[in-house]
């Protein structure tokens, strides 16, 4: 197999996993979250979990789950929340596993961005609730989707430039005042403020589901060359000709004009 070939394949497979979510949106669910910094942490410890939001992909109803939250309603504010945090967040993981537990083994897939390991990802957030002696919900690999992954597999790796997500939220005019890079979200947990990676969590979980659908629709900004895209000028140039709205009006009219000549023939015996 050639490189273009691959290349081409690698595309095809991953714009038909894109393509699939939105056969039934109503049944796709966009996942995020937040938590501790990973850097200068203890040996063996792994980041506390601060909010996670969940979005449908359809109608973009959200359910979110967080410390900052749980803290309202006990009526706790700063260090009465850090030293009673791993309480808050027992009881925000065991609110989230709870939400999700009827969506399991059900069909619905789960939209996410790069959430693929046990240092963040699915199973952080398993482990995180099974320190707690906590029974978690294991979604199958099966329902999870990863849009970076896909992204990447459609428009090349080096389609935007790192960090990818927040840079491609920039690029799309997506970002929103309450949206923190990854690196403020972990100093907004040193200082405490909770709430203000409740609201990035929020903002977040929304602008990759608009990521989503802007991609479905051809309409993602990216900074991916044609070349990286399709594997070299040859296919890119016949790829943009082929999918041009003017390339496809002209077969439009050749079809019809064939149409009219066959019926015209058949009028004529």
């Amino acid at each position: 197999m050639t490189p273009v070939t691959n290349r081409l394949r690698i595309r095809a497979i991953a714009q038909k996993r894109l393509n699939e979510l939105f056969e039934n949106p109503s049944n796709v669910y966009v996942i995020h979250y937040s938590c501790e910094g990973f850097f200068d942490r203890p040996r063996g410890f792994t980041p506390r979990i601060a909010s996670i939001a969940v979005m449908k992909l359809d109608d973009r109803q959200t359910t979110s789950f967080s410390v900052a939250q749980i803290a309202e309603r006990k009526h706790l504010s700063g260090e009465e929340i850090e030293g009673q945090y791993y309480l808050l967040e027992l009881e925000m993981l065991e609110a989230f596993f709870s939400f999700i537990a009827p969506f399991n083994h059900n069909g619905c897939f789960w939209l996410h961005w790069n959430m693929r390991n046990n240092h963040y990802g699915f199973e952080a957030l398993e482990h995180r609730y099974s320190i707690f002696d906590g029974q978690p919900v294991t979604i199958l690999q099966t329902q999870r989707r990863d849009l970076s992954q896909i992204l990447r597999d459609i428009y090349g790796k080096d389609y935007i430039e790192k960090p990818q997500l927040y840079n491609l939220i920039v690029k799309n005019d997506l970002l929103h005042d309450d949206l923190l890079p990854g690196e403020e979200e972990a100093i907004a947990f040193d200082e405490k403020e909770f709430f203000r990676m409740h609201e990035s969590t929020l903002s977040k979980v929304s602008a990759i589901g608009a990521i989503a659908w802007l991609c479905f629709e051809g309409k993602l900004k990216t900074n991916a060359h044609p070349v990286e895209i399709y594997g070299s000028w040859i296919v890119a140039i016949i790829e943009i000709v082929t999918n041009h709205w003017l390339f496809k009006f002209l077969g439009f009219i050749a079809l019809l004009i064939t149409f009219i000549s066959f019926v015209i023939q058949l009028s004529g015996n």
